[in-house]
Parts: structure tokens; C-alpha cells; sequence
């Protein structure tokens, strides 16, 4: 057994390691991947801790890592355009619209799910929708995939994942015994985001399944991460895969770094708790948020700098992801916010509230910020805010303009972001006194 030497100097800490005994680079490289495992987050994060500069030294000695192998997800289609015309005309789902994404291989075009397990296509230029695929079951959450045709789904029988286009592959999780309260694709759409209402998030990584030999390699692909104290009510991935963020009704957010981050894929994680995961040591961080009834969407912006969330209350929230810090924050629905979208710029954040109400507000610089109490960088300036009937979820599309699904099956586009209406926004007073069934 070798053991590493060390020094505390003025907080921080020396790792003095020979460099010329091969015999421990073995130790050198499981070292490497316990410092770098926490400073990675924090880099990322704009925070350094003790070790940091360690962990980059010790990098430039043992050397960089090497690129694994290609990912399985690499091997299957991106996105592409899809000959509408030749399928069967739909006018709308028959149920709720659970989630929909444009398609970045065909911008104008959209793909959604319905919770009646149909699954169609739009063309905004011609406003048709067309059948694509209908799952055999209806389902209650659904998501799509951002850069692969990919459908996750959940039923009464598991999570189920299903290539929708140019492809025929397929995945089912029924091993969870939970029930999802939110999903999203993570890393690429390589992985499984999924929110439980036991207060645990996981991150299954479906794309390695067919590797797995044993239940234990099996199991592993399944991640576990605890800290929420409640029911986990909003997941969101960062679009480099390098972190993703939780909210729970407790109003508590989360930033986490996944345990693959590191360079041994948490190989050398100590196991406390048996198969069912996998480390001990601190992989999130907690954001200094005011306390609320809770957090009910979350988004990230396409550049990965700016997270945007809607709460329970009615306020939508921008957060900086460099220093995790709250950069804006304004009262804008009365009740929950159901949805949370930036456009391409960053600049521009979408809401749709239990109110039925379509907001897009701009962010501006506070004169006020630094001068006065309670002051945040940046203010939520409106440019529209609009009732649209049964208005479920929105999302900015590429051209600028913003697209609306609804709780009845429908999908719509709006093009006039410019204009305010003259809609009262409620004030906190009325939003506190909104009945909500959930509660």
C-alpha cells in the first residue's frame, strides 16, 4: 500500500508524489479523479475551492485523458427532415400535449406527444400537422430528444424510450420502482433524466444497456442522486452535459455534476449503501434561493449560461449558471408557472402560467442593482403578455417566434413578441390567495 504525503499551506494543500516511480500512478490517477471530481463542478460553477490549481497540476503530470470509445448515441440518426405530406393528416392530439421540440434538422418543423400516445408532426409553414407514430398506450410525462429522434415515455408498465424516425431502437425501464414526476434527455440524449416523487433523482444511462453483463454493471447505469428533502418537481439539463439542475416543492434548487463526469466514470466511488448507488461524496450544490411553495419548470439556455425557472407563486427566476447566483426575478403569472423557455439569444424568456397567460419578457440591466436592497442584476421588462386558452407549455423557436401547446391537443405559433397588451399582471397579494388543487 503507498501513501500520499501532505501539507496544509495557507488553506490550500501539496500532494508530493515522485514522478519518476511508476509504481504509483495508479494512486496518481485515482488522487487526480477525487480532487477533480468536486473542483470540475465548481469550475464551472465560476468557484474555486482549495486543490483547484492541484487538481490542474496534477492533470499536466499524469497527463489528460484519453477519448473513450464513441458512445452508442453517436451511431444513431440526428434529427432530420421528415416528408410530411405523404403521412396522415392530424389536426390536433386528443388528449393533453405532454411535449414537443423543433426539429433542428428541419427548423419549422415540430414533433409532439400526446398523452393519448400519439406522436405528430407540424409544418409551420402550411400549418398542417400529420401523424408520424401512435404508441400503443396512452402515457402521462413524455419528452423529446433535442439532437436525436428520441420519444421517452412513462406508463403504468415503466419508462419506455423509442427512436421515432430513421431508426428502429427501443428501451424499457421497469426495473424503477417509482413513480416519475418529471423526464428529460441529458449528455447528448444519451441519457435519462428522471425526477421521482420519493425525493430522488436518477439519470439512467440507457444508451450502455446492451454492455451490461451482470445486474451489478446493470444497476450502475442506473444513478441515484439524493439530497431533495421533497418531491422532485423540475429537471433540466445543462446542453453541454457537463451539470444539470433540480427543483423540488420545497422551492429548493440544485446544480449537480453526474458521476461519469470524472475521468474513471465513479469507478473508484466508495459504495455505502450496497448496488443501489454508488458514492459518498458531494456531486451538487445547493443555490441560495428565498424559500417558496415550490418550483414547477425549469429551462436552459441554448449558450448553457443562463437557467430560467417558474415557481409555484407565479414568478419566473433567471439565474446565472457561472456562480449560480439569481440574476432576476418578477411576479408575472397568478399560480404556478407551468413552463419556462429562452429564445436562441438568451436574451428573451417565455412563460405560460396556471392563469393561461403567455408572457415574454426581456432582460435589461438594474440601474438600481448594488444601490439598493433586494435589487438583482437584471429586471424581466414585458414585451407581450397575452391569454390564450388552455395554453399549456412554450417554446422559442429558431425563427424568433414562439410556439404554444395546449391541455386540449393543439398547437399554435405566435409571431407579434413586440407588442404589450393590456392585460393586468396580478400582484403577489393576489397571486398568494390563487387555490391550488395541489395543495
Amino acid at each position: 500500500m503507498y501513501s500520499i504525503p501532505y501539507s496544509h499551506i495557507s488553506g490550500s494543500f501539496v500532494i508530493l508524489i515522485p514522478q519518476q516511480d511508476h509504481k504509483n500512478m495508479q494512486l496518481i490517477a485515482i488522487t487526480k479523479q477525487i480532487i477533480t471530481r468536486s473542483s470540475i463542478f465548481l469550475a464551472l460553477m465560476g468557484i474555486c475551492v482549495a486543490g483547484c490549481q492541484v487538481a490542474t497540476d496534477l492533470i499536466d503530470l499524469v497527463g489528460s485523458p484519453q477519448p473513450g470509445p464513441q458512445r452508442q448515441t453517436d451511431q444513431l440518426p440526428a434529427w432530420s427532415s421528415i416528408t410530411l405530406r405523404s403521412l396522415p393528416e392530424a389536426n390536433k392530439h386528443s388528449g393533453p400535449v405532454l411535449s414537443a421540440v423543433e426539429n433542428p434538422g428541419a427548423p419549422g418543423q415540430v414533433v409532439s406527444i400526446g398523452a393519448d400516445g400519439s406522436i405528430l408532426g407540424w409544418d409551420l409553414k402550411s400549418y398542417s400537422g400529420h401523424r408520424l407514430a401512435s404508441l400503443p398506450t396512452p402515457v402521462s410525462i413524455a419528452a423529446l430528444g433535442e439532437t436525436k429522434p428520441l420519444l421517452a415515455s412513462y406508463n403504468s408498465d415503466g419508462i419506455s424510450i423509442t427512436c421515432i424516425n430513421s431508426c428502429h431502437r427501443s428501451w424499457k425501464l421497469s426495473r424503477l420502482k417509482i413513480r416519475p414526476t418529471a423526464l428529460t434527455f441529458q449528455g447528448g440524449d444519451s441519457a435519462l433524466l428522471i425526477a421521482g416523487a420519493d425525493g430522488r433523482v436518477y439519470r439512467w444511462r440507457f444508451m450502455d444497456e446492451d454492455k451490461a453483463t451482470t445486474v451489478l454493471e446493470q444497476e450502475k447505469l442506473l444513478e441515484r442522486y439524493v439530497a431533495h428533502q421533497n418531491i422532485v418537481s423540475a429537471v433540466a439539463s445543462h446542453p453541454f452535459g457537463r451539470a444539470f439542475f433540480t427543483g423540488d416543492w420545497n422551492g429548493t434548487l440544485f446544480g449537480w455534476l453526474p458521476y461519469t463526469a470524472d475521468v474513471h466514470g465513479g469507478a473508484y466511488d466508495r459504495n455505502l449503501f450496497g448496488a443501489r448507488f454508488y458514492t459518498d461524496k458531494i456531486t451538487f450544490v445547493q443555490a441560495l434561493r428565498k424559500p417558496d411553495r415550490g418550483i414547477s419548470s425549469m429551462s436552459v439556455s441554448s449558450s448553457g449560461e443562463r437557467l430560467g425557472l417558474g415557481s409555484e407563486e407565479g414568478y419566473v427566476e433567471v439565474w446565472e449558471v457561472k456562480g449560480f447566483v439569481q440574476a432576476a426575478r418578477e411576479a408575472l403569472h397568478s399560480g404556478r408557472v407551468l413552463s419556462v423557455s429562452f429564445d436562441t439569444n438568451g436574451e428573451r424568456i417565455a412563460s405560460v402560467g396556471r392563469d393561461m397567460m403567455v408572457s415574454v419578457v426581456t432582460l435589461k440591466r438594474d440601474p438600481m442593482f448594488g444601490s439598493a436592497p433586494d435589487t438583482t442584476p437584471w429586471k424581466l421588462v414585458r414585451s407581450t403578455h397575452q391569454r390564450i386558452e388552455n395554453a399549456k407549455d412554450v417554446i422559442f423557436l429558431k425563427s424568433g417566434n414562439l410556439l404554444v401547446t395546449t391541455s386540449d391537443g393543439a398547437v399554435a405559433e405566435i409571431s407579434d413578441l413586440k407588442t404589450p397588451l393590456p392585460t393586468p399582471v396580478p400582484s403577489i397579494d393576489t397571486a398568494d390567495k390563487i387555490q391550488d388543487p395541489d395543495y
